[in-house]
């Protein structure tokens, strides 16, 4: 029997003022097509962000509307052919307002339609919180509906499991489909920083600046880039900025959520990378810089579970203890570690369309 012909397609919707998103955006949509069609529709992003993702159209096809795409996969039924629509991948468990249970809920409807049509809905590259009431509720149908769940981490595998995903499997962050190939060779002296203070986070700003003052006095005569890919993170990073320089160091600003090569271009320049977003460690890190993830005891679990998983406990660094030891940590190891992820993580695809 002949194979049947799979149709991948994309509705996108993310925080498009972080270049993490456009990061693991344009890696899953790549991987899908080099396994078949792929139509994704854009038509809810800013411009700035389709650019970001610089993904060739020879490669995908665009589609302006989600009636559009919604239409494009009754044609592959009504055609024989298999039909998947990726949900949109990122951090999910955090409670929602009324408003957004409601959008969920009826958004559930619609996904239990799809089903009816024979298109398989699935779910990659994401994380997942504990929460509770309505929240957990609907979350739970939603689990329910999807063929296929795919965590990146043991620690979300396990609360999602709790929560109604049962068939949630794991695979590793799709950012680790850029460590596929040899790892770069570090050519940067610099040291980077790059912290959020949202979410929760705001407390840590003292000791984030006692925590870089540390880090400064560990590496004399060294320039220091203060970075923010993220829109949210770009006031406090220009304040640490200011912070550093004004008591005489060698410093330098480098932000942007929508540029991907203006970042590259300076995470080349580093050697070691601190922060607290997973996306800059790891996209700085395929570019050359050891990645040193910094976080306060029982925060961070993302972070936390992810370089723990991969047995690179060694290269966390807890805030709280004001202590910087990084002798046992090297950036072949880290490297081969990820490339033992992105082995892993390019079986996924092939996975994901695999329904017997």
């Amino acid at each position: 029997m002949a194979k049947k012909k799979t149709r991948f397609f994309f509705s996108v919707k993310t925080q498009f003022e972080n270049l993490g998103d456009s990061l693991i955006n344009k890696e899953l949509i790549l991987a899908c097509s080099n396994h078949g069609e792929t139509l994704v529709d854009v038509s809810r992003c800013p411009k700035y962000f389709i650019d970001c993702m610089n993904i060739n159209e020879s490669a995908v096809g665009w589609l302006d509307g989600f009636p559009i795409m919604v239409w494009e996969m009754l044609k592959a039924r009504l055609r024989g052919e298999q039909a998947i629509l990726v949900l949109n991948p990122g951090g999910l468990g955090n409670s929602r307002t009324l408003r957004q249970n409601i959008v969920a809920f009826n958004y559930n409807i619609l996904i239990l339609g799809f089903r009816a049509l024979g298109i398989k809905i699935v779910q990659v590259g994401i994380s997942f919180e504990n929460v509770s009431g309505l929240s957990k509720i609907i979350y739970s149908q939603r689990f329910s509906l999807l063929n296929k769940i795919f965590v990146r981490d043991k620690g979300s595998l396990e609360r999602i499991r709790k929560a109604g995903g049962g068939h949630a499997s794991i695979y590793p962050d799709l950012a680790f489909y850029r460590f596929l190939d040899e790892p770069i060779e570090p050519k940067g002296s610099a040291v980077g920083f790059s912290f959020r203070t949202d979410l929760g986070y705001a407390s840590r700003k003292p000791l984030i600046s006692e925590f870089i003052q540390l880090v400064i006095d560990k590496y004399p005569g060294k320039k220091f880039i203060f970075f923010s890919q993220v829109r949210r993170d770009e006031d406090y990073m220009l304040q640490l900025f200011q912070e550093f320089s004004d008591k005489g160091f060698d410093c330098e600003y480098i932000a942007s959520y929508s540029d991907m090569e203006k970042i590259e271009a300076g995470y080349r320049n580093c050697s070691v990378l601190f922060s607290n977003r997973l996306h800059v460690l790891l996209l700085s890190a395929s570019v050359g810089a050891l990645p040193i993830p910094c976080i306060v005891d029982g925060e961070s679990r993302k972070i936390n579970c992810l370089f723990s998983d991969l047995g690179l406990t060694d290269n966390i660094v807890y805030m709280n203890q004001l202590r910087v030891e990084l002798g046992a940590v090297n950036y072949s190891n880290t490297m081969k570690k990820f490339n033992e992820c992105a082995k892993l993580i390019n079986k996924m695809v092939p996975d994901l369309y695999d329904f017997r």
